[in-house]
């Protein structure tokens, strides 16, 4: 009995060694001070405690060369805090302002939990360059957090962190006023080591999505479930020994256009050139189930206005991609989602603006707009912040086939924004990346080089028709049908429904799987591209909230 009760009194003293010390930061004390201070002392904290509700100032760039942990004390997500705590630079006596964190050799940094806002308190001051830098670090853990109001880069690398992760954050009008499209990055990612995580983001007006400096082909980056809205360019340079960018938003994406004359790389979302040279079998990447979006009134006014001025929309990717995806098997680009409208709750209410400053860069029409939306911190009078949180916009979205269509047959976009998919994700995450990286070889929902119209992914519409009192199925149209057609059926009641085709053998070819659609008409648009000429049978089958199952075939005929 004594050996036990010895053996439990040395359980907890290790016990409380090892237990996590913290510290609660002053708010009427500069964050910066306070930790160099605490760590300057015999025993430093492990982790440091920002309170909610708290404004908290940087006088000067806080220099990291230890493990620094700093959080906020809710762990929900940070759109559904009402005061989060919120981190905020102070002006020097010129009206500049600095970087908060610089982790240097041998630190790391984990944020979590926290607003950080970069407008400048000194009217007309220029907007904060970045929040984070980094010149040696072991790793970059960053959740939960809010970035604003940057001209620069939310998160910029210059050696080689093992991982760098970016999870759950929001970023808000991150970009240049002018035209420069270079700054209002999340993240400038001069080097890398062997990890690149972004997940479960949300992104509204950045000047682009992802700075890359180098030739990264040690690293490995998961860019998923993320939603972008109103990035003047979504470039990404794919310098990546594995990459998979799956399941994100994209909307109205690179709508800044371009000339004949601007950088070439800069004209699509993917760019392939950076292999030149480069054995092929030794990086790899995967991107599909990806939606691609712009507002009708920024494709009339290319159409329009723009066009006479010869700009020109973004592209997808350039030239090169096709004889990349034809000379390696391991870079495959799957088919994605084009101009399905997701219908936002609320969207951020600000193309007006978007499109002045397009009549001002190509047309030199007016000054330049200021097509920020309301800032989640600002200053009053007296150069005191004001909290504007939660922002205006929620981004759940009402298109019901979006909700089930991504690889994992969750939401496209940022999973936040749907708390059971988002649970759902994190308890099959593994399994989930390993279907995305298999995807790489075995996907069969692929894009054709040379085929433009290959890029577009079968899907459900809802239609603007009367909802029916009963279920059926109506003839495909066109019919015969080459490589395109569309199937129409009516559902009276929400029901799981199964979208079915076959040869006239009766092997099936094709199968969509919808969990939740609403009563109404439905619209399928089926591609055959990848099938040969011949008579088809398509089926659909569906079981309504009542139970009440509903089954029936038509045949259709492609002729190619």
């Amino acid at each position: 009995m004594r050996s036990i009760l010895l053996f439990s009194i040395f359980l907890l003293s290790t016990s409380f060694l090892f237990a996590q010390t913290e510290l609660i930061l002053d708010p009427l004390q500069t964050v910066n001070g306070q930790i160099e201070a605490d760590q300057a002392g015999g025993s430093p904290a492990d982790v440091y405690i920002a309170e909610s509700g708290n404004f908290y100032v940087f006088d000067a760039t806080l220099l990291v060369d230890f493990d620094l942990h700093i959080k906020g004390e809710s762990s929900d997500w940070i759109y559904n805090q009402a005061t989060p705590p919120v981190f905020v630079p102070l002006p020097d006596g010129a009206g500049d302002l600095s970087t908060l964190i610089q982790v240097t050799e041998g630190g790391s940094l984990t944020f979590e939990n926290v607003l950080c806002g970069g407008r400048n308190s000194v009217p007309g001051g220029e907007i904060l360059g970045g929040f984070i830098n980094e010149t040696g670090a072991t790793k970059l853990i960053i959740d939960n957090c809010v970035f604003s109001d940057m001209n620069g880069n939310a998160v910029t690398t210059n050696s080689d962190p093992e991982l760098v992760s970016i999870t759950n954050c929001i970023m808000i009008n991150s970009f240049r006023t002018t035209a420069s499209p270079w700054g209002g990055h999340l993240g400038r990612f001069n080097t890398l080591g062997a990890e690149l995580v972004i997940e479960n983001n949300t992104f509204v007006n950045s000047g682009r999505l992802l700075g890359n400096g180098g030739h990264f082909y040690n690293t490995n980056i998961t860019f998923n479930h993320n939603t972008s809205l109103n990035a003047q360019t979504n470039a990404v340079e794919l310098h990546y020994n594995q990459a998979l960018y799956a399941n994100n938003i994209y909307y109205n994406w690179s709508w800044m256009g371009r000339r004949p004359s601007d950088v070439a790389y800069n004209y699509s979302i993917t760019t392939f050139e950076t292999f030149s040279g480069l054995e092929l079998d030794s990086v790899s990447c995967y991107f599909g189930k990806n939606l691609l979006y712009r507002d009708p009134a920024i494709k009339e006014y290319y159409d329009t206005v723009l066009d006479t001025l010869e700009v020109s929309p973004y592209i997808t990717w350039n030239s090169a991609v096709d004889s990349t995806v034809l000379a390696d098997d391991n870079f495959t680009l799957g088919k994605d989602y084009w101009d399905i409208d997701p219908a936002f709750t609320t969207g951020p209410g600000n193309l007006e603006k978007m499109l002045e400053w397009l009549s001002h860069k190509w047309a030199g029409v007016g000054d330049w707009p200021d097509w920020r939306i309301t800032s989640p911190v600002t200053y009053d009078g007296s150069g005191q912040p004001v909290l504007n949180w939660p922002p205006a916009f929620d981004l759940s979205y009402s298109n019901i086939a979006l909700q089930g269509g991504g690889t994992d047959d969750l939401p496209v976009g940022d999973l936040n924004w749907y708390p059971a998919a988002k649970a759902d994700y994190m308890a099959n995450r593994d399994n989930y990346i390993a279907a995305l990286e298999d995807s790489i070889t075995n996907a069969t929902s692929l894009y054709i080089p040379g085929d433009p119209e290959s890029q577009i992914i079968n899907s459900i519409e809802v239609l603007d028709l009367p909802t029916p009192n009963k279920f059926y199925l109506a003839h495909n149209y066109p019919n015969p049908f080459n490589p395109t057609t569309t199937v129409n059926f009516g559902l009276p009641e929400q029901s799981k429904v199964t979208f079915t085709v076959y040869t006239i053998l009766g092997q099936k070819v094709f199968e969509l799987k919808e969990n939740r659609l609403s009563a109404g008409v439905h619209a399928v648009n089926f591609d055959a591209s990848e099938l040969s000429s011949g008579i088809y049978v398509y089926q659909v089958k569906a079981v309504g909230a009542s139970g009440r199952s509903y089954n029936s075939y038509k045949k259709m005929t492609l002729i190619k």
